[in-house]
């Protein structure tokens, strides 16, 4: 943990530990959970420019550990911190990562069960990456639905639909999107596109609309995770000054802040 240093990864600057207790100090992010911060949306949803500039963030986060074979194992709403202005990510919690090399494939049942890819329930041998890509796929449905993509009475029930269970995508949701999240949501874990393949989707990459949308700090972030990401996106988010001065309706709850934590247990997650 200590060698990883990322913009979009919560910072762990020392550790230590007693006879009974292990003790962590870590960067202080103060904005609170994404799961919070989402049940105080309307119908818990994100309007998508929202969405897609936050949940590239964590994108961009996990691509760093992918390329340092580490694999999170538990990517939620609640493991995702937000700053006080509500713009910048920090992914926490690696108490389920492991660093192994990618290529080997182990029987590791472990996440929560919401966001547990159809490989893990199954409790078959897998491949790290694709079952965080999976995560990330849960992530981004209920930040655009206000739910999760599977449900069941009980684990025994949810696990049964994660594997069977076609996904359910509401009218609302844009082309770009819904064939994005298609490709996520691929059972087979071979077939679900890598990491860098995401982050080069055209979901993903921000329109002249959207640029209108944006204030000059967000998309001076976006520009420099892609820089630092080390792919080749064929181009800058750019904005001009006059479209850059004001911040619009919809990113307008940026810039509110907040107070508190929620709790960052690794309990299971019920649908919010």
């Amino acid at each position: 943990m200590e060698k990883i240093d990322h913009e979009c990864l919560a910072k762990l600057y020392e550790a230590f530990e007693s006879h009974k207790q292990v003790f962590l100090i870590m960067e202080y992010v103060n904005g609170g959970s994404l799961h919070g911060y989402l049940k105080g949306k309307p119908n818990r949803q994100m309007a998508e420019i929202e969405a897609k500039f936050l949940w590239q963030q964590v994108v961009f986060g996990i691509h760093y550990l992918h390329q340092r074979n580490v694999t999170h194992r538990d990517i939620k709403l609640e493991n995702i911190l937000l700053d006080e202005t509500r713009t910048r990510v920090k992914l926490i919690d690696f108490g389920f990562s492991t660093c192994i090399p990618h290529e080997k494939k182990v029987k590791i049942f472990c996440g929560t069960p919401s966001y547990m890819a159809p490989e893990i329930v199954s409790k078959i041998e897998y491949s790290g990456p694709p079952a965080d890509i999976w995560a990330l796929g849960v992530l981004l449905y209920a930040l655009l639905c206000g739910r999760f993509p599977f449900k069941g009475a009980n684990d025994k029930e949810l696990y049964q639909n994660i594997c069977k269970q076609d996904l359910p995508l509401p009218d609302h949701i844009s082309r770009q999107a819904r064939a994005l999240l298609q490709k996520i949501f691929h059972k087979n874990p071979d077939k679900r596109p890598p990491i860098k393949e995401i982050l080069r989707d055209p979901w993903l990459q921000f329109s002249p609309r959207d640029n209108e949308m944006m204030s000059p700090k967000s998309l001076s972030l976006i520009n420099h995770l892609k820089h630092i990401s080390g792919i080749n996106f064929g181009g800058q988010v750019h904005g001009s000054q006059s479209q850059n001065k004001q911040m619009s309706k919809t990113m307008g709850s940026f810039n509110r802040t907040t107070s508190g934590f929620q709790n960052q247990s690794a309990e299971p997650s019920v649908d919010f």
